[in-house]
């Protein structure tokens, strides 16, 4: 009998009439991950009835994650030989990158005094999406087969943190579209605070654009629902990704937030000058500003603020706290001016902070609002917390530039007893914290002194100890 090779995709055979032949896989079969081979049996006398068989080829493929500092939502689209989540970040433990890995209910690889790295995740599953705290920026690099389309996701009723084991971005819209059409799809977000959600007057506001290779996302649904990923296509193809502008005046969020929260402003009324695009927003959860945005029109003319929460995994409060209220400021780039009496009318959400939460409304800014600081500084120095205190304190400041800075205690007569910075800082907010092991109760005072470029500056605020 003679035999004869054929092949379900777009590779190609040295010689299909050898037994032995050598396939080449087409760019298709790459894509796809697998092939499906037939060899034929051509009947010769005296035999009649031909016979074939199939064999189906998986390729081998590694899959580079992208991880940012702090903490990122990553899955998987390759499935490795060795499913075990800690082998999996193995590379991670050994340039010492990994803070801790977390899935969805709360099991972790870690690093534990005493037994050293822990896992009790156990097993990666393609299906979900796993928190990833890394202390640097860094790539993760995983071999596996790709997974066999199409391919099901069951979602709990409430929040979800779901994978994407697709190696190509997608229209997030057009996978999301049976949720949407079941009315079961309550809001998706991913590692950055971007977000998918139905807001009236706007319908489905989307800032994700599309789902990416690597990434996981949060999924809210209202009831058990199954999101099914197929094969991608020349129609599934992303959509555009529009270039947001970067803050100038409030700080811009470093690395991914933990638990971000969306605010969604839908109209500015300003009592005394006229908004434009190039003014920045900022929300505050007290002093901390959590999340800040510069005015533009690329959605159509709402605005949206992504709020960090406050990161368990650092002991500075720098993030929001669930269920402290929401407040804005607001800087007019052409006057240089910060307003802080600001009133907002919610229409979507509470006004409150809330983990994964939306609140959308409208502000109203009134001029008698600016801030008695001079927003002409080149630094800012926050009120101590808590004041009064005992045996500890916190303070917040920051510079607009780099420079130098020096943070001192003194007492009642303007004695400096305490120096508790004094170095070269980049640009950015700082927290310090202060352990008392020595001040008597009584009042004293603390002054931070920046200077860069020639200019100096300084500010001096009151604490209590009691």
């Amino acid at each position: 009998a003679s035999v004869l090779w054929t092949t379900a995709g777009d590779g190609t055979f040295d010689d299909a009439s050898l037994l032995a032949a050598t396939y080449t896989p087409g760019t298709a079969d790459l894509n796809f991950g697998s092939v499906v081979l037939t060899l034929t049996a051509i009947a010769t006398a005296p035999c009649s009835v031909a016979d074939a068989d199939d064999m189906t080829l998986f390729f081998s493929f590694t899959q580079t994650t992208n991880l940012t500092l702090g903490w990122n939502i990553i899955s998987l689209y390759v499935q490795p030989t060795d499913m075990d989540m800690q082998a999996i970040v193995q590379p991670l433990i050994d340039n010492s990158t990994l803070i801790k890995v977390q899935d969805e209910n709360g099991d972790f690889v870690e690093f534990i005094p005493g037994p050293g790295w822990t896992n009790t995740i156990g097993n990666m599953a393609n299906t979900e999406g796993y928190y990833v705290k890394v202390n640097a920026n860094t790539n993760l690099d995983s071999d596996g087969t790709y997974v066999i389309f199409p391919y099901d996701v069951a979602l709990n009723s409430g929040w979800n943190m779901a994978g994407y084991p697709v190696k190509q971005s997608q229209d997030a819209m057009t996978i999301l579209n049976d949720l949407i059409s079941s009315n079961s799809l309550v809001k998706v977000m991913d590692e950055a605070g971007n977000f998918i959600q139905n807001i009236p007057p706007y319908g489905w506001l989307n800032t994700i654009v599309n789902f990416d290779p690597s990434e996981g996302y949060y999924i809210n649904t209202s009831v058990n629902d199954i999101l099914t990923y197929a094969q991608p296509t020349k129609s599934s193809q992303p959509g555009i990704v529009p270039e947001i502008p970067a803050t100038e005046h409030f700080f811009s969020l470093e690395g991914n937030p933990f638990s971000p929260m969306n605010v969604v402003v839908q109209s500015i009324i300003a009592d005394g000058f006229q908004v434009e695009d190039g003014d920045e927003i900022a929300v505050y959860d007290g002093d901390l500003e959590v999340g800040s945005a510069v005015i533009h029109q690329e959605y159509g003319g709402y605005q949206v603020i992504i709020a960090a929460g406050d990161d368990p995994a650092t002991e500075d409060i720098d993030g929001y706290s669930p269920g402290n209220t929401i407040t804005f400021r607001y800087w007019d780039k052409s006057h240089n001016m910060v307003y802080e009496n600001i009133q907002s009318t919610h229409y979507f959400g509470d006004k409150e902070f809330a983990g994964l939460g939306t609140y959308a409304g409208d502000l109203k800014i009134s001029a008698l609002g600016v801030s008695e600081y001079d927003h002409t500084a080149p630094a800012f120095l926050g009120q101590n917390y808590p004041n009064p205190f005992s045996n500890n304190t916190t303070i917040n400041f920051g510079i607009y530039e780099d420079g130098t800075v020096l943070l001192s205690i003194f007492d009642v007569s303007g004695r400096r007893i305490h120096i508790l910075e004094d170095a070269q800082r980049t640009r950015g907010r700082y927290t310090v914290h202060f352990d008392n092991a020595y001040l008597e109760p009584g009042v004293y005072y603390y002054q931070l002194e920046f200077s860069s470029n020639g200019k100096n500056w300084s500010e001096t605020k009151k604490m209590i100890v009691h």
